[in-house]
């Protein structure tokens, strides 16, 4: 959805206001879906595909922080079973 300029500005102004004053990052559900979708691109090219259980899990995730860690985890775990463990003590 577009918003005419005048209305996008007043949006983003109001945004960084609040962001400032709650000092939170904003992260949108197309942010929070590419953070998964790079999990499960990693899992798949590490390890020729995703399990059902791990893109279940992983779509299920909201928090952004917790995407972000378990990113890290997706590039450097050593197995499958290795993420799976990871991911228990990620919910």
């Amino acid at each position: 959805m577009e918003l005419p300029e005048d209305i996008e500005k007043q949006f983003q102004d109001e945004l960084i206001v609040i962001k400032e004053e709650k000092k939170m990052a904003y992260v949108t559900s197309i942010e929070r879906l590419a953070k998964k979708e790079m999990i499960l691109e990693a899992i798949s090219t590490r390890f020729k595909s995703v399990p059902e259980d791990i893109a279940s899990f992983i779509n299920n995730i909201k928090a952004a922080d917790k995407l972000k860690a378990i990113f890290r985890q997706a590039i450097t775990c050593e197995s499958l079973d290795d993420f799976r463990e990871i991911l228990k003590t990620a919910d």
